[in-house]
């Protein structure tokens, strides 16, 4: 009973330390995410605009 418990102890501090290594790693990940949400956004608002450009161009012609 013992062993186990000395077993499952290490066990459970393998696991937290694990857990620990990984925090960095999500960072960065969660860094990039964002940079290319923002980068995504940036590149559909220019779309946009280019878009809306166009339309008035041909609304203009129209008149």
């Amino acid at each position: 009973m013992n062993q186990t418990k000395i077993l499952y102890l290490k066990l459970i501090g393998a696991k937290e330390g694990a857990a620990e290594k990984m925090d960095p790693v999500f960072d960065t990940l969660r860094d990039q995410t964002l940079f290319r949400k923002h980068n995504l956004n940036s590149q559909a608002i220019a779309a946009l605009n280019k878009t809306t450009l166009g339309m008035r161009s041909e609304v203009v012609a129209l008149i």
